[in-house]
C-alpha cells in the first residue's frame, strides 16, 4: 500500500514478484521440496507477525463454498482502480452536457479510501504510475479526450499545460465513509460557468461484479491493450484461442499460435 500511496513503479513489481514466488514454490512442491507447516499461524508465521487481531476459523469454513475469482474486478482504464468511479462519472456528466469549456469546478465526494489514494494535486513532471493515480488529471484527461488510454501517459500528455490547467478545477473530497477499504458509494458535482450543476452518483464501479463489462467493452479493452504493445492484428486469433481454451489440449500452444506470446 505505500508504493500504491506514493504511486510508485514498485506496486506492479510487487504484485508479479508475489505471482512469481507462488509458481516457484508450486514447482518445488511437485519436486518434493517439504514446506514450513507453520507459515500461517506458527509462533513466527504470517498471522503473529502481520496480523493484530484474526479470524482464521470463518475464512477456513469459506474454503469450497465459492470461488474468489468471481469477485475480481476487471479494469475498464489504464489506472489504479480507485479513479475508476470518477472517470466514469465524468463520462456521463459529459452525456448530461458537461465540457472543458464549460466546466468551473468539479467535486468528487467519496470515501476515505479513494481520497487517501487519487486525491492528490497534478502538477507538471508527474511519473505515469503517479498520474495513474491523479483523480485530478484522470478528470482532466477524460473531460477532453473522452476516456483515458494507455497513450495519456506519455510526457507529452503529462506536461500539457491545458490538461493541468484543467485538473487544478477537480477536488476529491472525503466523504467520512466508516469503511475504510470502500469504494463507493460516491457522488460527482460539476458546477458550470453559466451557473448550474450537474451530478452524478456513482453505486458501483464499471468492471466490478456489481456492474460487469460487457463482451463489447472486454474486447475494447483487450483491443486498446494490444493495439498499445504493436499486436493489434493478434485480438481476433486471441479470442478464438481463449473462447475455445476448454476444448484444447494444450492452452498454452493455443496462446503461442495467437500470436500473443512466443
Amino acid at each position: 500500500m505505500q508504493a500504491h500511496l506514493e504511486g510508485k513503479p514498485a506496486l506492479p513489481v510487487q504484485v508479479a514478484n508475489a505471482a512469481r514466488g507462488s509458481l516457484v514454490a508450486v514447482d518445488l512442491a511437485r519436486a518434493g521440496m517439504p514446506g514450513v507447516r507453520g507459515t500461517v499461524e506458527g509462533p513466527f508465521g504470517y498471522l503473529a507477525l502481520l496480523e493484530g487481531e484474526t479470524a482464521l476459523a470463518p475464512a477456513l469454513a469459506r474454503l469450497g463454498k465459492g470461488h474468489r475469482i468471481e469477485e475480481v474486478s476487471w479494469k475498464p482504464f489504464p489506472t489504479g482502480r480507485a479513479g475508476h468511479g470518477g472517470i466514469g462519472a465524468v463520462q456521463r456528466l459529459m452525456a448530461k452536457g458537461l465540457t472543458s469549456a464549460n466546466l468551473e469546478a468539479l467535486e468528487y465526494r467519496a470515501p476515505p479510501l479513494i481520497h487517501r489514494l487519487v486525491g492528490r494535486p497534478a502538477h507538471e513532471g508527474m511519473a505515469p504510475g503517479y498520474a495513474r493515480l491523479c483523480l485530478q488529471y484522470l478528470a482532466a484527461v477524460t473531460l477532453m479526450r473522452g476516456t483515458v488510454s494507455l497513450g495519456d501517459f506519455g510526457a507529452d500528455s503529462l506536461n500539457d499545460p491545458a490538461l493541468l490547467a484543467l485538473s487544478a478545477k477537480v477536488t476529491v473530497v472525503n466523504d467520512g465513509n466508516a469503511d475504510q477499504a470502500a469504494f463507493v458509494p460516491a457522488i460527482a458535482r460539476a458546477r458550470l460557468t453559466g451557473g448550474g450543476e450537474l451530478v452524478d452518483t456513482v453505486p458501483a464501479l464499471l468492471g466490478s461484479p456489481q456492474r460487469p463489462l460487457s463482451r463489447e467493452e472486454q474486447l475494447a479493452k483487450a483491443r486498446g491493450c494490444l493495439e498499445f504493445a504493436g499486436l493489434g492484428p493478434c485480438l481476433d486469433p486471441l479470442v478464438a484461442a481463449i473462447d475455445g481454451i476448454d476444448a484444447v489440449g494444450d492452452a498454452l500452444s493455443a496462446l503461442q499460435a495467437s500470436g500473443v506470446i512466443a
